[in-house]
């Protein structure tokens, strides 16, 4: 905490070393950078001086722009924000995923943001929604085959189980009906 009466640096965002935590200002009347420290450059690429005087919206993943372009607008940009996770375009032209906690103080046109690149566990959380998923198709097969197995090994009537092994499709698949000719 800051002593009484003091008050930080000009460029102070440029003293803060976080290592891989990316520290920025941005102006939300100008809506451009005003200041970043030098992680930037490790996360996304640019030096400090590329992204100074910059459109920050420019940078916003297209898909994520407008929620953001709206809470701007709506001057709803504040510390209620903490926890966000938006895309920033890299140099390379790819997109890091940044988790976001900001701080504004009320009625200031400040905003001071640290982000830290959360890409990795997007990646897994998209990995585990897809593994998900397979399993969940894997299951439903799994019990399909279990019940045609139950019919074909309890079932002595052809005709009866034809009919059940195909009820138990069409319950498999939620189709109306079915029928084998």
């Amino acid at each position: 905490m800051m002593p009484k009466g003091e008050s930080l640096p000009q460029n102070f965002s440029r003293e803060i070393q976080f290592g891989p935590v990316l520290f920025c200002i941005l102006d939300l009347e100008t809506g451009c950078f005003v200041d970043c420290n030098p992680a930037v450059r490790e996360l996304l690429g640019f030096t400090p001086d590329q992204l100074i005087s910059q459109p920050y919206l420019d940078f916003i993943h297209p898909n994520d722009r407008s929620d953001i372009q709206r809470e701007i607008e709506d001057d709803r940009v504040s510390c209620e924000n903490n926890g966000r996770e938006i895309r920033l375009r890299c140099s390379d032209g790819s997109f890091k995923w940044l988790g976001w906690q900001c701080s504004r103080l009320t009625e200031q046109r400040y905003l001071y943001a640290v982000a830290t690149d959360i890409s990795y566990l997007k990646q897994v959380e998209l990995d585990l929604i897809e593994s998900l998923s397979i399993s969940e198709r894997q299951i439903r097969h799994l019990t399909l085959s279990a019940e045609i197995g139950r019919v074909l090994t309890t079932e002595t009537n052809l005709d009866r189980m034809l009919q059940r092994c195909c009820e138990q499709i069409v319950r498999h698949l939620g189709a109306a009906f079915a029928r084998i000719w």
